[in-house]
Parts: structure tokens; sequence; C-alpha cells
């Protein structure tokens, strides 16, 4: 793939591809924006600019070596004033989410298992008025 990519205007091609591709794996669980990578990479080590950058990205997700995700803003929270260890919220959509290390003890997990199980009839019931 690296053959067939063009220099940007600074006259980079497969050197700023190759190290586009290195920190966007260094940087896989971060929030990135074309911007802020060329910025970096501008400072850094090669001189680009937004636009190339974001080709670039879009001819490594085009060819499988990586993807975009939609991320969630997560919370710790209550729903109707118990606990519920994580909320994710994306837009409209709200996932709960209990967590425990260990549910090996039968009160543990029974403890766990119930306390979503009860949220959810809640919300449900509650939806359905």
């Amino acid at each position: 793939m690296c053959h067939s990519i063009q220099p940007d205007p600074a006259g980079h091609g497969k050197e700023g591809l190759e190290h586009l591709a290195e920190f966007m794996m260094d940087n896989v669980s971060n929030l990135t924006s074309p911007n802020n990578i060329s910025d970096t990479l501008t400072a850094n080590v090669v001189v680009t600019n937004h636009k190339t950058v974001g080709n670039y990205i879009k001819y490594l997700c085009d060819a499988y070596v990586f993807y975009g995700v939609r991320r969630y803003e997560v919370y710790v929270g209550k729903l109707y004033q118990k606990e519920v260890d994580f909320i994710a919220v994306r837009g409209d959509e709200k996932i709960y989410i209990q967590v425990s290390d260990d549910i090996t003890r039968q009160e543990t997990y029974d403890y766990e298992a119930m306390n979503m199980q009860e949220r959810l009839f809640e919300y449900f019931e509650e939806a359905n008025r």
C-alpha cells in the first residue's frame, strides 16, 4: 500500500503514512483527530496537515489496518436510587453495567445479578407506564 501513496504538500508520502500508523498504534486508546495528529507529527517528525492525515486515516481504515469506533460517555451512577456500577451513554442509548471481580460465592452472584435485574425491571416498568 505504501508504494501507491502520493506525497503530501510537504513532499512526504510513505514516510508520513508510516509515522501516522505508528502514532495511531501508540495512541490507540486515546481520542484523536486529524488536527491534533498533524500538529503532533509536524512538531516531532513530519511536516503535514490535517487534510493529508485525514486521507491517510481513511486509507488505513479502508485497508482494515485501523477502524473507527463510536465512543460512549461513561458514568458511575444510580438507577432509581440504587447502585449501578457504570452507565454508558451514546446519544439516546444507555447501557447499564454491573461489575464484580469475583462472583464465585453464591451470595455475591445473587447480590450483583439481583441488583441489576431489579434495575432492569424498574426501568421497563416505568417505560411501559
